[in-house]
């Protein structure tokens, strides 16, 4: 069965919509396929509809924008973390977002389906889309992040971290760095010590005191990734060379292949989840 999503993406092709742009075509028209669009990004079960749905609603752009945000509002997960995506795609990450907008890229924190929905495939990373937003918009979104902290989703908990702590939200740093320096220990989670120094880096001074404490209660691994986070919060590399001679020795002891992630990495939340990623006291 093809998708009518799919047949509405020919139309707008055969039409020379694509060359054209939107403006060209009669706006009652242009309506009811736009809300046909929208509507075809709900949880059903037309395989691949959704995702023709999103190509087409970006090739329109502007004039879907009104539409996408009523789906926010939608009573179907889906729908709403699809019509996120697609407004973010359009309109860009340096949008202002509205308040709705925020709400529902904090729902995308949690562990969903997304990427490759089990039932749909929907190749959508909407998680990392929303992450991206509420860094960038930290001032309207810190105080429903720091509420994640608190979440018993521990995919949530632990994104919301990674951004309250890189973008340098201190008054949450107890809280933050109870969440990431677990991160630091050798575990089967690949990449979470680098994100989670990152992190803690992002935070400054404020992480000093529970950097020290945990020091004492970790592993090797984590005892060699403090140690340098406490050297470089206090003083910080001053240039390229420096970034170099400091990475040198990790490189020989653990492999990683970026030079200081902690200093480097400046948005850590934007790279791939770990692998496997879960809540280190479960291994205890």
């Amino acid at each position: 069965m093809v998708g009518s999503a799919i047949a509405v993406v020919a139309s707008i092709a055969m039409a020379g919509r694509i060359d054209q742009g939107p403006a060209n075509e009669p706006d009652s028209l242009l309506h009811r396929r736009i809300v046909h669009l929208v509507e075809d990004l709900r949880d059903d079960d037309i395989r691949w509809n959704a995702d023709y749905a999103m190509s087409a609603l970006r090739i329109v752009g502007t004039p879907a924008i009104p539409a996408l945000e009523d789906a926010l509002w939608s009573e179907d997960w889906q729908q709403r973390q699809l019509a996120m995506v697609t407004l973010v795609e359009i309109q860009g990450f340096d949008a202002t977002p509205s308040n709705r907008m925020i709400d529902v890229c904090i729902e995308a924190l949690r562990d969903d389906a997304m990427p490759y929905c089990r039932r749909g495939r929907i190749i959508v990373k909407n998680g990392r889309a929303a992450a991206h937003v509420l860094g960038l918009h930290i001032d309207r979104s810190g105080r429903k992040l720091e509420q994640c902290l608190e979440s018993e989703d521990y995919q949530q908990r632990y994104v919301a971290s990674l951004i309250l702590g890189a973008e340098g939200q201190s008054r949450c740093a107890r809280t933050v760095c109870a969440t990431l320096l677990p991160h630091l220990r050798d575990n089967d989670m690949d990449g979470d010590a680098v994100q989670a120094s990152a992190a803690l880096y992002g935070l400054g001074v404020t992480a000093l005191p529970w950097l020290m404490l945990e020091r004492g209660e970790t592993d090797e691994q984590a005892r060699r990734v403090i140690d340098e986070l406490i050297r470089d919060i206090a003083d910080p590399p001053d240039n390229e060379d420096e970034i170099v001679a400091r990475a040198r020795p990790r490189r020989e002891r653990i492999g990683w292949t970026c030079h200081v992630p902690h200093v480097q990495i400046r948005r850590p939340y934007l790279s791939s989840w770990p692998l496997n990623l879960h809540d280190p006291a479960l291994d205890e």
